[in-house]
């Protein structure tokens, strides 16, 4: 089952295979195994810098947890970078001339600035 679709910037379209935990990448197949069991995904997106982000749920543990990965698009592997234990009901990446960015949940009005919450290096 599908989940998400991403572009990068060569307009290589992703989504990911809920069922088998697998990076697929549109008209090239699956790419291959994420590493852990998706339970549920918060977000799926490429970062500033081209990084595939994925904030995901591991059912594979007990208790499930939500973490933030890092995803090769070359071989489907999701590196955990962080636990990301706040569920937001907005999630965007703001960027400006000033080449900074901002993380912000919508709704709250809550935002962080990479220099003091760095969610990818």
């Amino acid at each position: 089952m599908p989940y998400g679709l991403v572009f990068d910037a060569d307009d290589n379209a992703f989504s990911i295979d809920v069922a088998a935990n697998t990076l697929v990448r549109l008209y090239a197949g699956t790419i291959g195994p994420l590493g852990f069991d998706i339970g549920y995904i918060s977000a799926f997106f490429f970062d500033w810098q081209g990084q595939l982000n994925l904030i995901a749920e591991d059912s594979g543990v007990k208790p499930p947890s939500v973490s933030l990965y890092v995803v090769d698009t070359l071989t489907g592997a999701a590196t955990f970078v962080a636990p990301y234990n706040v569920e937001y009901s907005a999630f965007a990446l703001v960027t400006g001339s000033d080449s900074d960015a901002v993380f912000a949940d919508g709704f709250d009005g809550i935002a962080a600035s990479p220099s003091t919450a760095r969610l990818s290096q």
